[in-house]
């Protein structure tokens, strides 16, 4: 494909126009940075988290790049990537301060419970995905010969860096109380996420440790028999034996 543009060009004006977007959706609505609206607290930290997602993503991807990314693409592909998926992930503030998506609220935006399960989702996704992505990047870019990532955030999931994004935006959809997002955001997610890692599950298949590690992983989840079971016998022991990249 020919074009004047990249994916990631597309992607990352997404990401950058997150909190500028918030902010403009917040003022068309009635409300002001004072936030005293009763949906203010889940709009502040709406803001804040997804706002710094966004910055995150781009200084991810100026310094550990994905290169699946820098497909070209033309100002038709670029202006529809936007659009869908992209513009999809904003309606999270807009169906928290709008009065147009009260049908499918679950809570008003002060719920300090709701704002705590949003919060850890959000932690939980942004460690998965940031440092996920980073080990790929670090042990692509250095590890030879390449072999299968099976060991630190890979050791107990197959795509440790799409659960991290699938729970930062489950967080940002249980932060806007309301149900539309999360439907949104699932549809997406069925369409791009899964048929993407069902190709990369072909191709790694050929690989000679891909049974092993299939029978210890999940797809998406962690495998928690595992996950625990290692967890509790390295969290207070001296010294972790768990297996690192790069050992022998």
């Amino acid at each position: 494909v020919q074009g004047p543009f990249t994916v990631r060009q597309s992607i990352n004006l997404h990401k950058l126009l997150v909190a500028p977007i918030y902010v403009a959706m917040i003022w068309y609505f009635g409300g002001d940075l004072s936030l005293r609206q009763t949906w203010g607290p889940a709009a502040a930290a709406l803001l804040i988290c997804h706002g710094t997602y966004g910055f995150l993503w781009v200084y991810k991807d100026i310094y550990f790049p994905d290169a699946s990314w820098t497909q070209a693409t033309s100002v038709l592909g670029f202006i529809s990537c936007f659009v869908y998926p992209l513009g999809f992930y904003y309606t999270p503030m807009l169906c928290l301060v709008s009065p147009w998506f009260h049908f499918s609220s679950f809570g008003i935006g002060s719920e300090p419970w709701i704002l705590a399960a949003g919060l850890w989702f959000y932690i939980v996704g942004m460690f998965y995905h940031y440092c996920a992505d980073l080990q790929k990047h670090v042990q692509l870019a250095f590890e030879r010969p390449r072999r299968l990532i099976t060991t630190e955030l890979f050791a107990h999931m197959r795509n440790p860096n799409y659960f991290g994004e699938i729970m930062i935006y489950t967080g940002f959809a249980v932060l806007s109380m309301n149900w539309l997002p999360l439907v949104i955001f699932a549809a997406v997610w069925l369409q791009l996420f899964v048929p993407n890692m069902l190709a990369k599950e072909a191709s790694m298949s050929r690989h000679a440790a891909w049974k092993d590690w299939v029978a210890r992983t999940g797809l998406v989840y962690p495998w928690l028999p595992s996950l625990l079971k290692e967890f509790c016998a390295n969290a207070l022991s001296k010294k972790s034996s768990v297996a690192h990249a790069g050992a022998a």
